[in-house]
């Protein structure tokens, strides 16, 4: 003190005496207190001085002396203290400790007493540039300087302390724990409570944030500046509570230059933590914009844009709520389309390309999800170039050095691309089109399976079908594009694309009610492109099937079905269209008749041929795809949409089938009536194939269900047939031969309601189908209940057809000739049924027999009667058509009297006469010589006489025959009755004679 006050030139420091006064009257709680007791005994000195802010300026110079080295002789007021100090820096060891001890103690002491603006001032920002200054020095830098410089750089921080407690602590609470260490001993751990005495300063100086850019600018690579950086990183940048208490209040220009200087440390790997603390800064949308701008792409500047991405992925969530979002979309697309002009970098481009686009994708996404509707990107003028840049990226740009891309970075694109639809479909789906066709491999290169291409497609493909009506485009518009590209290729390269992008369509998710399957209808599109080539027989059109097939190969069993059945789908519009038919449509499909046609003729073609062939493709590839084994294990299931679409399918094959046999012979065209043909034969084929794998109770709850509510009476007729059909091959010995003999009395419900002209083909088939399932399944029958329920079934068939024929009688106005040909086979379908059925049903149809008799035998005289007029003409003069119908009239009559006769020999003898008299005109009528069926009706006419002379009884037949030959005027008609009136009398015995 003596000495302090004894030197004139440095009269302040005798205001010191009161501090060295206080230490000297306290001198055993010092001793005992060490360096703990200074900010208490500081702080204590200073609340009851009377000067308190030369003391405070004194202890502060005297900081600065002491770090500097500076003597008493040297003035304190000489601005660059570092530039005359006296001892090297490796060597004021004391000066530093003693420096950094009382830094720390007076920010203990409180803010009251030392505020820390002034050890700012005074101290902290003089020792700061002394840093600077020293900062050439390549000298190691020891324990106690680096106290020097952490207590320092502290002040950046901004913290202020509230003033000592009683106990000289400020306001903090601290617990200390203490249990057993993990390697013996005694460990403790300290948990800090909430410092209710911190406060930050506000506003922040702005030579602190200045002195935080100058340190984190400054390129010297010394111990002493990677000293102050470890300082500046550890206790000011890692700190949670600065970034959000002082460094978001800084204004945007500082904020920027601060993240700038943590960016460069982070690319250069210069700090360890570089890259975490920057990930941490609260950054708006504006600043991270700017850390992208980038003159020159150096490795330096590709890693930054790196680290800038990573920023970006790690923040999005709070940037996308910034109302500046769209400057940060702008400074990516910008950074993107600088990208690739550097070309000596391509590796680290690539990355950094990468990392911008991830970026880029995370961003779209957070703001879709926050639903930010200020986000209007479509509004600005390059966003339509923004979206070009990233088709570049994809397809490239027409050089030919142009990078390879990374599926990763194309499927990021892709994601992308679809993050930005689902906002700005107008502006972005159209782009869709061109980068699918883009990401085609090169014409000149060999087409190979690839995962990359078709995972691209897998990611598309699903995000166009989602937004392309809002961008007034459709699927078609797709698929015509893609189509007209791959044409160009061989065929074997052809068919992998087409694979890889119907593996993209089966990703489109559907409405479960639409059966419209977006796969059948490319591949009826590949098609109809592939006929248009046809005629370059590359390939030919034979082959068209096998390739749609082959497309469909890599598919599920359930996308293909529905695929199958929309191109029939496709396939009944272009029959019935062909045919100026009225058509039902199915469903929403993609391409209509007339887009069918122009992709195979063209616009101004006229596409009637060509649009046949396509269908007769159509339906060959249906036939092919449901003969496969597949398919058959579907059916077999019975159950799940897949099973529902092959019964449409079904359905729409006979529609289909129906459809042409209507109109065979309508035609004079021989073209038309080949492919009217070749259609029945092949959907018969394709029919026979479901209806082989169909069990059979679901085949006739849908045959059923069909005959019921088919939409024209051709379809429910051939409903009806498929019964017939099925039943002709059952055993009768299996189980479900009984389901076949429950569906009698549904199908006579069918008719027996219906009376029109129109119902005349669907009585024909229903008579048609109870006599098959009759002959095939019900003659068979053991068991008493099924005989009685058959009796009983059949009965009312006898009935019923007695009626309908009786009704088709009242309706004769002339001639054989005038008879309608339906009502010819109605007629004769009949009575073929009613034979079978009077040998099921026996005695119960006796009370059908005086109307049944009296109907057969008005149509058999006029049968005759008509053949025997035939017979006298020219063979070029005879309808052939009419005579075999009136020959299938005798015969289906023949085999109904001999089931009578078999059944009921008893309880004809009111008909023999009249039965006799009209079968002897038979044989006169056997004699035309190109007649096919005489021969039929000849065996016929002989078991019907063996049965009637073995089965009725010669007191009956005797007197009918005498009758019936006094009935006869023409007496070349009677041998057959002689016939059986000399065998009738050889086989019985005497007293029946007598």
């Amino acid at each position: 003190s003596s000495t302090l006050s004894g030197n004139q030139r440095n009269e302040e420091w005798t205001t010191l005496t009161e501090v060295c006064c206080y230490f000297a009257n306290n001198k055993s709680s010092v001793v005992l207190g060490g360096q703990t007791c200074l900010p208490g005994a500081l702080a204590s000195v200073l609340s009851t001085s009377s000067e308190k802010e030369t003391i405070r300026k004194c202890l502060l110079e005297g900081i600065l002396c002491s770090a500097a080295a500076y003597g008493l002789a040297d003035s304190v007021s000489t601005k660059d203290r570092f530039k005359n100090r006296w001892l090297d820096v490796g060597q004021v060891f004391g000066g530093y400790r003693s420096a950094a001890l009382l830094l720390d103690a007076l920010e203990s002491a409180g803010e009251e007493h030392f505020p820390l603006l002034s050890r700012w001032h005074l101290a902290g920002k003089p020792l700061l540039k002394g840093f600077h200054s020293l900062a050439q020095s390549k000298a190691n830098v020891d324990g106690s300087f680096s106290q020097l410089v952490v207590a320092v750089i502290r002040m950046l921080k901004g913290v202020r302390l509230s003033e000592l407690n009683s106990q000289g602590a400020t306001s903090k609470s601290t617990i200390i724990t203490s249990g057993p260490a993990s390697r013996g001993g005694r460990s403790r751990s300290y948990s800090f409570g909430k410092n209710e005495g911190v406060k930050y300063l506000s506003p922040y100086p702005r030579d602190m944030s200045d002195s935080i850019v100058s340190i984190l600018n400054e390129t010297t690579d010394s111990p002493l500046h990677k000293e102050i950086m470890i300082s500046l990183y550890e206790i000011i940048l890692s700190s949670a509570s600065w970034r959000q208490e002082i460094f978001s209040r800084l204004d945007s220009a500082t904020r920027q230059k601060i993240a700038l200087g943590v960016l460069s440390a982070a690319s250069g790997v210069l700090m360890n933590n570089a890259d975490v603390i920057l990930s941490s800064l609260p950054l708006e949308a504006c600043d991270v914009a700017k850390l992208l701008v980038s003159k020159r792409m150096t490795e330096d500047e590709l890693s930054k844009v790196t680290f800038v991405s990573d920023y970006i992925i790690t923040n999005s969530s709070s940037l996308a709520s910034d109302p500046a979002i769209d400057g940060l979309f702008g400074s990516i697309f910008k950074q993107l389309a600088s990208l690739p002009k550097a070309r000596e970098y391509d590796e680290s481009v690539g990355f950094a390309r990468q990392a911008l686009l991830s970026a880029l994708l995370e961003l779209i996404n957070n703001v879709l999800e926050k639903g930010d509707r200020h986000l209007e990107l479509d509004r600005e003028k390059k966003f339509d170039s923004w979206m070009n840049s990233l088709v570049d990226v994809l397809v490239g740009n027409g050089n030919s050095d142009y990078h390879l891309v990374s599926p990763r970075l194309k499927r990021t694109i892709f994601y992308i691309l679809a993050s930005f639809c689902d906002r700005f479909p107008a502006a972005v789906v159209p782009k869709l089109i061109p980068i699918i066709i883009g990401v085609m491999p090169p014409l000149s290169t060999s087409v190979a399976r690839s995962d990359g291409l078709a995972a691209c497609l897998e990611l598309a493909i699903p995000v166009y079908f989602k937004h392309s009506a809002k961008a007034d485009l459709s699927p078609s518009d797709l698929f015509n594009g893609f189509i007209d590209h791959v044409s160009r290729y061989d065929t074997y390269s052809r068919v992998l694309l087409y694979q890889n992008f119907v593996g993209g369509l089966t990703k489109v998710i559907q409405d479960k009610n639409d059966m419209i399957s977006p796969v059948g209808a490319f591949v009826a599109a590949v098609l109809a492109r592939e006929m248009s080539s046809a005629p370059g027989d590359d390939p030919p059109t034979s082959d068209l099937p096998e390739l749609s097939t082959r497309i469909l190969s890599e598919t599920g069993i359930q996308t293909r079905i529905s695929a199958i059945w929309t191109i029939q789908c496709y396939a009944k519009d272009i029959l019935f269209s062909v045919l100026q038919e009225e058509n039902v449509k199915t469903g929403n499909l993609l391409y209509s008749v007339e887009d069918l046609s122009r992709i195979v003729c063209g616009p101004n073609s006229d596409a009637t041929e060509e649009s046949q062939k396509l269908c007769q493709v159509f339906i060959v590839a249906i036939c092919d795809a449901v003969a496969n084994a597949e398919l058959r294990n579907v059916v077999k299931q019975s159950e799940g949409s897949s099973f529902e679409t092959v019964l449409r399918m079904w359905q729409d094959l006979l529609l289909i089938q129906s459809t042409c046999n209507s109109h065979l012979g309508g035609f004079k065209s021989h073209e038309k009536h080949s492919f009217l043909e070749s259609i029945v034969e092949v959907s018969g084929q394709a029919l026979d194939w479901i209806q082989g794998y169909l069990p059979s109770h679901i085949f006739l709850a849908f045959v059923t269900s069909l005959m019921q509510d088919g939409e024209t009476e051709e379809l429910r007729s051939r409903a009806v047939q498929l019964i017939a059909d099925r039943a002709a091959s059952l055993d009768p010995r299996k189980p479900e031969a009984i389901l076949f003999a429950d569906m009698i009395p549904p199908l006579m419900e069918l008719i027996k309601t219906t009376s029109s002209d129109a119902s005349r083909l669907l009585k024909h088939s229903v008579f048609a189908a109870v006599e098959t399932i009759g002959r095939s399944i019900c003659l068979s029958s053991t068991t008493s209940r099924e005989v009685s329920h058959n009796v009983d079934a059949f009965s009312d068939v006898v009935s019923f057809i007695a009626s309908t024929i009786e009704k088709e009688s009242n309706m004769i106005a002339g001639s054989f000739a005038d008879i309608t040909s339906s009502s010819r086979q109605l007629v004769g379908t009949g009575a073929l049924c009613a034979s079978t059925a009077i040998k099921i049903c026996g005695p119960r149809a006796i009370p059908a027999l005086t109307k049944l008799f009296k109907s057969l035998f008005e149509f058999l005289e006029l049968a005759n009667t008509f053949i025997k007029m035939t017979s006298r003409r020219d063979d070029n003069e005879v309808d052939w058509k009419e005579v075999n119908q009136a020959r299938l009239m005798q015969l289906s009559f023949l085999r109904t009297f001999k089931a009578l006769v078999e059944k009921l020999p008893l309880f004809l003898k009111p008909f023999l006469a009249q039965l006799l008299k009209v079968v002897s005109q038979i044989p006169e009528t056997l004699r035309l010589e190109s007649d096919n069926h005489s021969s039929l009706v000849e065996t016929e006419m002989g078991q019907l006489q063996r049965a009637m002379t073995s089965y009725i009884p010669a007191r009956h037949l005797v007197p009918a025959a005498s009758e019936s030959i006094s009935l006869i005027s023409d007496y070349s008609s009677i041998l057959f009755t002689l016939k059986i009136l000399t065998e009738s009398v050889k086989a019985s015995k005497t007293p029946e004679i007598v």
